[in-house]
């Protein structure tokens, strides 16, 4: 059996009013929790019950630059990799939320709007002048890339340059939707997010941003499987 779980205090609370907002699940292409069907089927069912409209949104786009940084290919071959892993998640997704109309499937290029590429202007702008954020972005990359040390021998430095633009490109499209939306927009994820961590540690970045004010990220629901 699957339970949907949440883990923080007031979560409870904030999902029972949760009625009158988007509930907007981001999906990192790859990881190995969203490409579970029984887990995915649960997550679709707590989006449509607990909010107005459910939006997961498959994060294929930016996975280029890990996997430029990793596996050391152009950018085209990272990209055609990149949506084909997002293809596979769509068409998974779309078959567990045939019985569910409030939940829609999206995909990154669906947000690319202007206000994501000012977004991502000053963020790059922010991460060249400003030692502590791109401390904290490279801080982040780093240990996500720590696993992967052994294909990135020799060339570290390089690597982490591309793979930050990850966390940019993810940056500016998670907080730039939250406008795109006539509800307030619950951002949801399982874990902590690097988004909120970056906006309560750089809140002079956030006041440069198109983002608005409901567009936190404030529930973490988990999968917790009981045997």
């Amino acid at each position: 059996m699957v339970t949907i779980l949440t883990r923080n205090e007031g979560d409870e609370a904030l999902i029972q009013n949760a009625s009158h907002c988007t509930g907007l699940m981001g999906l990192s292409v790859g990881k190995l929790l969203f490409q579970d069907k029984v887990a995915m089927r649960d997550y679709a069912q707590f989006l449509g019950s607990s909010f107005a409209q459910g939006i997961f949104l498959i994060a294929d786009l930016p996975k280029r630059y890990n996997i430029m940084a990793i596996d050391e290919v152009s950018e085209e071959t990272a990209q055609r990799r990149a949506l084909l892993q997002g293809d596979n998640q769509q068409r998974m997704l779309q078959k567990l939320i045939q019985s569910i109309p409030n939940v829609t499937v999206t995909r990154w290029s669906d947000f690319q709007t202007p206000s994501y590429r000012d977004n991502l202007s000053v963020l790059r702008a922010e991460y060249a002048k400003q030692v502590a954020f791109r401390e904290s972005v490279d801080d982040y990359v780093a240990s996500f890339m720590r696993a992967h040390e052994g294909k990135i021998a020799g060339r570290r430095a390089a690597a982490l340059a591309v793979a930050k633009e990850y966390v940019l490109d993810e940056l500016a499209l998670l907080t730039s939707l939250t406008t795109q939306f006539r509800l307030p927009v619950c951002q949801i994820y399982p874990q902590n997010s690097f988004v909120e961590d970056v906006l309560r540690d750089h809140s002079d970045i956030e006041g440069l941003l198109h983002i608005a004010p409901s567009g936190r990220l404030v529930v973490r629901p988990t999968v917790q499987s009981a045997l």
